[in-house]
């Protein structure tokens, strides 16, 4: 049995804290996490792209993880991950990003791959880990961003669940018309992929997966 070991994980948004940590509770019960949030790193990014001073709010929170005695840190921000790629030099433990395993599978499963987003931020890096993602197996996929409007605003704004979960739904079934498979880039979109799942193409979250990529860490 693998010792008991910490993981760090950076939000920036602490819509995802509680979702991640039942997954993670889930998936490795025996080990432990601990959270840190900073909910104006979005902001920065959208505002002025990637910074020295992102780069640096991001490097101390890792070595802050690594002092505390983690094996391992887990971005779960795909826009920050151009600061966090960074960032992680900075450390000797291993940095994790949320979507990559999810990406892997969307390029495994179809040639259309449709990502839905609700955050603006994320539409260049999250086309960017999907195109690395292809590049890893090899084969040349058709890659498209799908932008829910508006529906970031009302979740995190005007805490309009019901509104949120609508134009995420709209966009997805109008991406599911042109893609063989569909991943969901936020996630604060993950409770709507049993609603999704009526669309007819495969509907792919991040943090289960996202979660067990750890694996290779906590129960080597």
């Amino acid at each position: 049995m693998s010792v008991a070991q910490k993981v760090g994980i950076v939000h920036t948004t602490i819509n995802t804290v509680f979702v991640i940590r039942d997954a993670f509770v889930r998936e490795f019960p025996m080990h432990q996490y601990i959270n840190i949030i900073d909910d104006s790193m979005v902001a920065e990014v959208v505002s002025d792209g990637v910074t020295p001073h992102l780069i640096y709010r991001l490097t101390t929170y890792y070595r802050h993880c690594e002092n505390l005695g983690c094996a391992a840190i887990l971005n779960q921000c795909t826009s920050a991950v151009p600061a966090a790629e960074i960032a992680a030099k900075s450390v000797k433990i291993p940095v994790f990003h949320i979507d990559r395993p999810m990406a892997r599978e969307a390029v495994s499963i179809g040639r259309r791959i449709g990502i839905v987003a609700t955050a603006i931020s994320t539409l260049e890096p999250s086309r960017q880990t999907f195109e690395m993602a292809a590049k890893e197996l090899g084969e040349a996929r058709e890659i498209k961003v799908y932008y829910c409007e508006g529906a970031h605003t009302a979740l995190f704004q005007h805490r309009n669940q019901e509104l949120h979960d609508q134009r995420v739904y709209d966009t997805a079934k109008l991406a599911a018309k042109e893609c063989d498979v569909l991943a969901l880039a936020q996630c604060s979109m993950a409770s709507l992929a049993p609603r999704l799942s009526s669309l007819g193409v495969p509907v792919l979250t991040s943090i289960d997966s996202g979660i067990r990529q750890l694996r290779a860490v906590l129960e080597e």
